[in-house]
């Protein structure tokens, strides 16, 4: 990734002080070089039209010579046999035969069929015709040319002078074809050598609150150089609030004064508290602001409305009794509750009138001192107010009205004394904001772009006071938080779905960050089987039997002859032997696999943790749940890099997820 190092003296702040309004530049490599898609494709040819084998060859025009040649042999022939120019039959001949054998070799030449006819001897035989008699040797020549014209007219042929034409044509777009190729392949290869390598990273003009999280003291003040810068040099007007304990609007606040753009204050704010003054300030709205503040760390509605109202009462019943027509000061105010505090005690400080000290004395009877509870409220806000005074000491001037010359400049900073303790600096923080709140309630706050730092110090109800009053006013808010935690987790997203990720080295905080970015659909493996069985049987059998069987015959018959007898016997045996032997083999192979649609985050933690201090991610979930995420980098050196391009690019798909 290149960068300017920090220290490193650019040529000149216009870079910085250009259009669009962004928060910095997402690296975006060239796409790989492609070759042109109609490389492979070159033009084809077009289809030629066809003619007859006798139109196409020229044969008829060899015919009609051959019969005109015949006719003029013939005509000469008949002035030869005047007197004195017989010489005149010897050139017939000589042109008689010449023609004739033109017509075979031409013949040849245009036609297959013509080889096939005219031979050799049949050429020699028709010239000497020719040589003999010339009208008659053409005249046959003729007939023959004729009968082979009759036979090439049944064939068709192509078009010479539409393939002459097609051909040209096909020159001319192969031409074209070669030098679209070649301007295609040339202007590629500028692409990626030369093309744009950082894009800008416009901030959502859908949302009207956009919070940043995260970062070091130096990753705000380089954030701050190219967000405030990009503004300025869009022609808007910048109101920073600064209410951090980091010296970080200092860096901006000199490049706006260094390019000439009119900043405000005059001198650089780091080191004093600048506070809005009490321009036309009634003590109806002091006492609202300081009830808001008094009660700010009060986390139960019910309770914190309640008490509200009851500061707010008391406030406006001791300001009651002041003079209307003086000066409106946290200072007097002071002097008078401490009035109302110590009735019968001397005056002190001699911030009261005589007058208005005796209308405080006489506020509250006896009773409401002794039971009301006015008593604890009345020290509570008199102590609040001791570490006010600085409120008085910013307002020495009158509050410039709306256009005047605060209003028109270009780049104003306001922030509280960050040499104050911590206890200091949060009151400090808190009656900033109110009066912030109040000016934006009027609608005295005259900014297109209006960036809070050091969020985490305001109570998230004051946050979603601002934001109201902003998208009211059409002032475009912006809200840097320290961490990532308490209410700051609840302010996430509540203008705009759309927020920015500096380095989170805290796990805590980048995990919520993460499980603000959200997850997307991916299919993945879940499960694999395989398995593998074999079986073999084996079974052996013998089987023997063994037959035997007997048959015996005895006769014996007497009769002249004497007694006879007769003896047979029959003997068989029989053996039968069987064996058997049967076997089987079986195997069985099994392999599968199952997958499964889950939530993947889109950013690890890690990846938040271990960002470099001008890295950023930026985050929105647009219409539909389409979401956009880019890895932006913040610092402003980047904007004297060669290949910046002007303009944000089209985020592609591989920075977008859409659930199904």
């Amino acid at each position: 990734m290149t960068s300017v190092e920090q220290g490193e003296e650019l040529p000149g702040l216009a870079p910085i002080f250009s259009a669009p309004v962004r928060w910095g530049f997402e690296c975006v490599p060239p796409r790989a070089l492609q070759l042109s898609p109609e490389r492979d494709h070159p033009p084809a040819m077009r289809a030629v039209g066809t003619v007859s084998a006798a139109a196409g060859t020229g044969v008829g025009q060899i015919t009609k010579a051959l019969f005109a040649a015949a006719a003029v042999s013939l005509i000469l022939l008949f002035i030869s046999a005047a007197p004195h120019v017989g010489w005149l039959y010897l050139v017939v001949v000589f042109a008689a035969v010449g023609v004739s054998l033109w017509a075979t070799m031409a013949f040849r030449a245009r036609t297959r069929l013509g080889t096939a006819r005219y031979r050799t001897r049949d050429a020699i035989g028709l010239a000497l015709i020719c040589a003999i008699a010339p009208p008659l040797g053409l005249f046959a020549q003729a007939m023959i040319a004729r009968s082979h014209s009759a036979l090439l007219r049944q064939q068709q042929v192509v078009d010479p002078s539409d393939l002459a034409a097609a051909q040209r044509e096909h020159e001319r777009a192969v031409a074209d074809w070669q030098r679209r190729v070649s301007e295609f392949e040339r202007s590629e290869q500028k692409r990626v050598s030369e093309g744009p390598y950082w894009f800008p990273l416009v901030p959502s003009p859908s949302s009207h609150l956009i919070c940043a999280f995260g970062g070091s003291s130096l990753t705000w003040e380089l954030a701050l150089a190219t967000l405030g810068g990009s503004m300025l040099g869009s022609g808007r007007r910048v109101f920073i609030v600064d209410v951090s304990r980091r010296m970080c609007a200092d860096g901006l606040w000199e490049l706006a004064r260094r390019q000439g753009y009119r900043v405000h204050p005059e001198s650089a704010p780091s080191g004093t508290p600048v506070l809005p003054a009490f321009e036309e300030m009634t003590w109806d709205r002091l006492a609202a602001i300081l009830s808001e503040l008094s009660q700010s760390a009060q986390r139960d509605e019910a309770l914190l409305r309640h008490e509200r109202h009851e500061d707010r009462a008391v406030l406006r019943e001791v300001a009651g009794c002041l003079d209307q027509h003086a000066p409106v000061s946290v200072t007097r105010l002071e002097a008078a509750l401490h009035a109302v505090a110590s009735a019968g005690l001397p005056q002190g400080n001699g911030a009261l009138s005589d007058e208005e000290y005796d209308r405080l004395s006489l506020l509250y009877n006896d009773v409401q001192r002794q039971h009301g509870g006015v008593m604890e409220r009345v020290t509570r806000l008199e102590r609040m107010l001791r570490g006010l005074h600085v409120l008085d000491q910013s307002a020495g001037g009158p509050r410039p009205a709306a256009g005047g010359p605060d209003s028109a400049s270009s780049l104003r900073v306001a922030s509280i004394d960050k040499r104050a303790d911590e206890l200091d600096s949060e009151i400090l923080s808190g009656l900033f904001v109110q009066l912030l709140l109040d000016s934006m309630r009027g609608g005295a706050v005259a900014a297109d772009f209006l960036i809070l730092l050091g969020a985490d110090r305001v109570p998230k109800r004051s946050l979603e006071s601002l934001s109201a009053y902003a998208e009211r006013e059409q002032v475009s808010t912006f809200l840097f938080f320290e961490h990532l935690r308490d209410d700051a987790v609840q302010v996430i997203g509540a203008g705009g779905a759309a927020a920015a990720f500096f380095s989170l080295p805290n796990h805590r905080e980048a995990q919520e960050a993460v499980n603000f970015i959200g997850s997307e659909y991916k299919w993945t493996e879940s499960q694999r089987t395989r398995g593998f069985s074999e079986s073999v049987t084996q079974s052996r059998g013998t089987e023997e039997s063994e037959n035997v069987s007997y048959s015996f015959t005895r006769g014996f018959s007497g009769g002249s002859g004497g007694p006879s007898s007769m003896h047979h016997s029959t003997e068989s045996r029989g053996t039968t032997t069987g064996k058997t032997l049967s076997e089987a083999i079986a195997a069985s192979r099994e392999d599968s696999a199952s997958d499964q649609r889950v939530h993947e985050v889109v950013i690890e933690p890690e990846v938040l943790m271990g960002l470099a201090v001008t890295g950023m991610i930026w985050v929105e979930v647009q219409r539909g749940g389409r979401r956009i995420t880019a890895d932006v980098d913040c610092n402003p050196g980047l904007n004297y890099h060669p290949r910046v391009s002007k303009q944000p690019r089209v985020h592609p798909s591989q920075r977008t997820a859409t659930p199904p």
